[in-house]
């Protein structure tokens, strides 16, 4: 049976990653000088290997990544559902300056229903996200392609991870590093009776941690930007 892989890469860093911002959809940051260097840096150490397609979410951001790691790549798909979560009020803002925020607080919780002010709830996000997923492996199936890289944001790698991923692990320990993320392999029989995929590798090739230097620094990525 014909299975088909997938490489999960988050965009390069940008300010707001810096300053430990919430970005979402509503931010369409470019990449800062540091991530565009270091995402250079990763593809000449690393191995991101050949796809069929590359698929991205269509924030500027995620462009400028694929750009860097795929420049021959022309076979490219802006997919708007995989696009970051919409933080609404968040939007910007850093923990320390949301952590009395009522509203916040009962987001921090984890509970999927809690919708943010004026964004999106956890569960909402995780259907948007799947929805893209979805579309992303019946166009792989048409084409006959067995191979893809999508360039996307760190939350949404780390739900659908979580949501249908195996081996089964918390959202926040599938977090990625800017440039780094995960290969999954997807068989249809898997996929279309259990919405379910394994988790075969990280990304790119070569590198042992798919946190790169968040795994030294014990960054939990409240702002997956």
């Amino acid at each position: 049976m014909k299975t088909y892989k997938i490489h999960f890469i988050r965009h390069g860093l940008t300010e707001g990653n810096i300053r430990g911002q919430y970005v979402g959809r509503r931010t369409d940051s470019p990449l800062c000088p540091q991530g565009v260097q270091a995402l250079i840096a990763l593809r000449q150490r690393y191995d991101y290997p050949g796809v069929g397609k590359l698929y991205i979410s269509p924030m500027t951001r995620c462009r400028q990544t694929a750009a860097l790691l795929y420049p021959e790549m022309k076979n490219i798909a802006e997919v708007e559902q995989i696009a970051e979560m919409d933080f609404g009020d968040f939007e910007g803002k850093t923990i320390a300056q949301l952590q009395n925020d009522p509203a916040f607080r009962s987001f921090a919780t984890g509970d999927d229903q809690v919708q943010i002010p004026g964004g999106e709830s956890l569960a909402d996000f995780a259907r948007r996200c799947g929805e893209g997923l979805d579309l992303i492996i019946s166009d792989m199936m048409r084409a006959g392609n067995t191979q893809a890289a999508v360039v996307t944001h760190g939350g949404v790698i780390m739900g659908l991870l979580a949501a249908y991923g195996y081996p089964k692990k918390n959202h926040v320990e599938w977090m990625a590093d800017n440039g780094y993320g995960y290969t999954i392999l997807i068989t249809p029989q898997l996929w279309q009776s259990a919405r379910a995929f394994e988790i075969i590798g990280i990304m790119p090739h070569g590198a042992e941690d798919a946190r790169g230097a968040l795994a030294a620094a014990k960054y939990m990525p409240e702002d997956d930007g």
